[in-house]
């Protein structure tokens, strides 16, 4: 009889325990549903150095978006920029938690794809690690950072070498500990650049192809012998 009792309680235990799991779960899918929605629109950007371009694209689902704030220089102005994307217009340099943003605006709200051409009438070197906003009605939607942006990079000298990392943003090299020689800085003191944290992974990538490679050819070789 105490044996058909404890398998009842520890089954009525279990049934709790998983009704348990089950609103959790609900709550979690509940949760992962709103955040879709709320990020239906998603961004990535690319930079030509080379034409002073910067493009966004803008990939809609079921939201409607209207501006567009981009990283830019802390000492940047508005007239530096323009775009010839239809609707679009350059509208002011906005300042958001200390940080010098350029504000885009279309105008009317939109949420098919798009892409939107930004470019610089100066020289300065420009468009690694930044952050990208969308907006509507001056309501941030979504913001990608890492992204491609307006900011201005220049040389940085990391803490216990004299070599350099190439094209860094200064925010960047500060939190490196680094010294940034510089906007539009292409130089360094050693003559030695050295690549940046988000390039190590391509660089290890090519060791790792050239290694195998290497395998496969003393295998052949071997195999011939």
């Amino acid at each position: 009889m105490k044996q058909r009792n404890d398998n009842s309680a520890l089954s009525l235990g279990r049934r709790t325990g998983n009704a348990r799991v089950a609103l959790w779960v609900c709550g979690a899918l509940l949760g992962l549903g709103f955040t879709a929605r709320v990020e239906a629109v998603s961004i990535s950007s690319s930079y030509d150095k080379t034409g002073k371009k910067l493009t966004v694209s803008i990939t809609g689902q079921s939201e409607n978006w209207d501006d567009l704030e981009i990283r830019c220089g802390k000492n940047d102005v508005v007239g530096t920029f323009a775009t010839a994307t239809a609707n679009w217009s350059v509208d002011s340099i906005i300042t958001r938690n200390g940080k010098k943003f350029c504000k885009l605006v279309r105008s009317s709200p939109i949420s098919s794809d798009e892409d939107v051409e930004i470019t610089h009438t100066d020289a300065k070197n420009r468009g690694r690690g930044g952050s990208i906003s969308i907006t509507l009605a001056g309501t941030v939607l979504t913001t990608k950072t890492g992204q491609a942006s307006l900011l201005m990079v220049g040389a940085c000298v990391p803490p216990g070498t004299d070599n350099c990392i190439a094209d860094l943003p200064e925010e960047e090299c500060d939190a490196l500990g680094g010294t940034y020689l510089g906007d539009d800085t292409t130089t360094c003191p050693s003559g030695v650049f050295i690549p940046a944290v988000s390039d190590w992974g391509l660089v290890a990538m090519t060791l790792l192809v050239l290694t195998a490679a290497t395998v496969v050819l003393l295998r052949r070789r071997a195999a011939a012998a």
